[in-house]
C-alpha cells in the first residue's frame, strides 16, 4: 500500500485553508483542492506492505512532542501547476523529514536537500493563479499531531488512517 506522513494543522489553520480552496475553487482557478486533509507533508509517499510498525514509531517518536509552531509564506506551483502554501523549513521539520526518511529506507526524488515543506491547496488551472497575489489569511500555524495517509486507488485520494496528537493539543 502507498501511504505518506503528515503533519497535522490546528483548527485555524485547517480552517484557512479550506476557506481559501473554496475561494479558489468558486472562482474556477483550482480543481481537486479536497482530497486530503490539509497538512504538512513529512515524508513522501511510499510503499509500505503494513502500517503497524510505522504507527509504533510515530507513537515513540512523538510520544512527548508539544505542538509545533510553523511560519508559511507565498503561495507556488510545484511541476504539473500543483498550488501549494509554501512552509518555512527550520530544524524541527528537517530534523523529523531525515528521521522518517531513515526510519522508511526511502528517499524519494522531492526528498532531503531537495524537501520543500508545504501544504498542497489544489491543482492550479492556470498560471495567472500568482500573479492575483490571493494572501494566506494566517502566516503561522500550529501543528497538532501527526498522521498516516494511505492513497485510495479507487477514489484517488488520500484518507487518514493513523493519528497520533501532540501532548497539550486541545485540537
Amino acid at each position: 500500500m502507498r501511504v505518506g506522513v503528515g503533519l497535522l494543522l490546528d483548527e485555524d489553520c485547517h480552517n484557512s485553508i479550506r476557506e481559501l480552496q473554496i475561494n479558489l475553487l468558486s472562482r474556477g482557478l483550482i480543481k481537486s483542492p479536497f482530497i486530503q486533509e490539509p497538512h504538512i507533508t513529512i515524508k513522501s509517499p511510499f510503499e509500505i506492505s503494513t502500517i503497524q510498525n510505522l504507527a509504533n514509531y510515530l507513537d515513540e517518536k512523538f510520544d512527548n512532542t508539544k505542538e509545533i509552531i510553523v511560519k508559511t509564506s507565498s503561495l507556488d506551483l510545484f511541476d504539473k501547476n500543483i498550488l501549494y502554501q509554501a512552509v518555512s523549513k527550520n530544524k524541527i521539520l528537517l530534523d523529523l523529514h531525515y528521521d522518517l526518511i531513515k526510519f522508511c529506507n526511502d528517499k524519494g526524488e522531492y526528498e532531503g536537500e531537495n524537501k520543500v515543506f508545504h501544504i498542497t491547496i489544489g491543482r492550479s488551472l492556470s498560471k495567472q493563479i500568482l500573479e492575483e497575489q490571493i494572501k494566506f489569511k494566517k502566516n503561522t500555524c500550529s501543528l497538532i499531531g501527526v498522521g498516516i495517509f494511505l492513497y485510495n486507488e479507487e477514489t484517488k485520494s488520500w484518507i487518514v488512517v493513523y493519528k497520533k496528537k501532540f501532548i497539550d493539543s486541545d485540537n
